[in-house]
């Protein structure tokens, strides 16, 4: 039985890898990716005609475009179903039906890989393996900015009995990256702050030192630069 199982995982891992490039599993990659959050930002603020950032004699349009191929090319590579609705809602984008209709396949059949190695790791491993299968199947969620799904995913870490106290500010942390690409602030400051109590107990130098980071940011976003100078300087 547990052969079947086992040669049933690695059918589904090859047929995850060949639909998806930017296949990640077991690894540390902190997600969602905020260079892309960045692009964002910026293409949303081309889209405003704002003053101030279109300099004089840029041929907006053209900027437009670009960073339009940017995303949609970035989306596609990681196959960002979650991302692409919330673009194409929040930016006007007309919706490629069929490229959508892929990428949630794509989706579907790694959350499944994800979701049979968990349930593989809770029948023959120990918690240690468990909670690395739920930290991929968060990063996951995490990589595609499927937001409320990573909040599940990673709150499932956080209220499990036998994780220590890093691992859940980790979990934490994971839920502020992604409020913080939505610009979500309220759940960013709820979760920075549920995480900075965790902190005082499970809160090594790197896991304080990204905390602040995180806190930073927040500030900025918020325009305190005062605060958030403090917050970055701590880490130094």
């Amino acid at each position: 039985k547990v052969k079947k199982m086992s040669e049933g995982i690695t059918a589904m891992e090859e047929e995850v890898k060949d639909k998806t490039p930017n296949f990640v599993s077991g690894t540390a990659e902190l997600e969602p990716d905020m260079s892309l959050a960045q692009l964002v930002f910026r293409y949303g603020r081309l889209l405003s005609n704002d003053d101030d950032v279109i300099a004089d004699g840029i041929d907006v349009e053209q900027m437009k475009e670009n960073y339009e191929k940017k995303l949609s090319a970035e989306i596609e590579r990681k196959q960002m179903a979650p991302l692409y609705e919330w673009i194409c809602m929040k930016f006007g984008w007309d919706i490629d039906k069929k490229k959508l209709e892929e990428m949630k396949l794509s989706n579907d059949a790694e959350a499944a890989y994800l979701e049979a190695k968990l349930d593989e790791a809770r029948r023959n491993s120990g918690d240690m393996e468990v909670v690395d299968a739920m930290f991929d199947i968060a990063r996951f969620y995490g990589r595609i900015c499927d937001k409320e799904k990573t909040y599940l995913a990673n709150d499932e870490i956080r209220d499990r009995a036998k994780v220590s106290s890093g691992k859940k500010v980790d979990a934490v942390m994971n839920k502020i990256r992604i409020s913080l690409f939505y610009l979500d602030l309220v759940k960013a400051k709820e979760q920075l702050a549920q995480a900075k109590k965790l902190a005082e107990t499970g809160g090594d130098w790197d896991r304080n030192n990204r905390l602040a980071v995180y806190e930073a940011i927040f500030f900025l976003v918020n325009r305190d630069f005062k605060e958030a100078a403090k917050k970055l300087l701590s880490g130094v």
